[in-house]
């Protein structure tokens, strides 16, 4: 066991999805003791949330709406012996109690009921530093500026991961490196498949 299977899910306008196949080398360290690995992967989980929201300029999974926020529900896994993370996770035009909320919400809670974790928690995420409300989905990871995601298509991506865009990503890739590496795959897709 000295790769994580991580697996992200995400969620957007008109059941579009991507499937974003990870596998984080796990610290000697803490390989067998189950919970310093899920504090390491749940750490790591928060640093990839990144480069997983600006992977593309995303509509709102409810509504098409562009979209600012997310919401994320995991499924983990740790305690076999490949260890294993599932992150499901809607892009919402907005995560404070609004329609598009709740209804993500009330299926968050179905999903957590069937597999007997808990709920991931409502709260909000913190608003970064220096601005007025959340970037749009797609915009460059590094500077969040709204008008890099209105020309997401045209920006290049990361040549590494085809992830996130290069509009910042030399001043981005001290943090970026680190995610980077660990990408195996991208599928893009559109849910449910006929």
């Amino acid at each position: 066991m000295s790769d994580l299977d991580l697996t992200i899910i995400t969620y957007g306008e008109e059941s579009r999805r991507a499937e974003i196949a990870l596998r984080p080398k796990i610290p000697p360290v803490i390989r067998g003791n189950i919970s310093q690995l899920n504090d390491w992967a749940f750490e790591l989980i928060r640093y990839l949330g990144i480069d997983v929201k600006h992977i593309d300029n995303w509509g709102c999974a409810i509504c098409a709406k562009p979209a600012r926020e997310t919401h994320y529900q995991i499924a983990s896994w740790t305690h076999l012996p490949q260890p294993k993370i599932n992150i499901y996770v809607n892009h919402l035009c907005a995560a404070a109690g609004g329609e598009c909320h709740k209804q993500v919400i009330g299926q968050s809670q179905a999903m957590a009921a069937m597999s007997g974790m808990p709920p991931p928690p409502e709260a909000p995420l913190p608003m970064p530093s220096g601005v007025e409300m959340f970037p749009l989905a797609g915009s460059c990871a590094h500077c969040l500026k709204d008008e890099t995601a209105a020309t997401t298509s045209a920006i290049s991506r990361c040549s590494g991961c085809k992830m996130t865009s290069v509009n910042c990503q030399k001043n981005d890739w001290n943090r970026h490196k680190k995610v980077c590496k660990t990408v195996k795959s991208i599928r893009w897709a559109v849910w449910p498949e006929m």
